[in-house]
């Protein structure tokens, strides 16, 4: 489907354009350097840049070892997956 069609089946869109355009420019620049369009109506989602950047800090600033185990590393492990 063309754009020109998308936008005339689906006026409403041309509301809010232009915050999905940052959104995926600034979130999901991936999509558009690869050349893809995502699409999954089961819920799954594919990774934002901002969770990127979250969970890379989060893994810079934590030491952690096997939740099974119970040293240091393993406790703060725990803490977390019982969050």
């Amino acid at each position: 489907m063309e754009y020109v069609d998308f936008c005339r089946i689906y006026p409403d869109y041309a509301d809010s354009a232009e915050r999905f355009d940052v959104l995926r420019a600034t979130e999901y620049p991936q999509l558009d350097a690869s050349g893809h369009v995502y699409f999954d109506y089961t819920g799954g989602n594919l990774y934002a840049k901002k969770q990127l950047k979250e969970h890379f800090q989060f893994l810079e600033t934590h030491v952690l070892g096997n939740p099974h185990s119970t040293n240091p590393t393993s406790i703060v492990s725990t803490r977390f997956v019982e969050e």
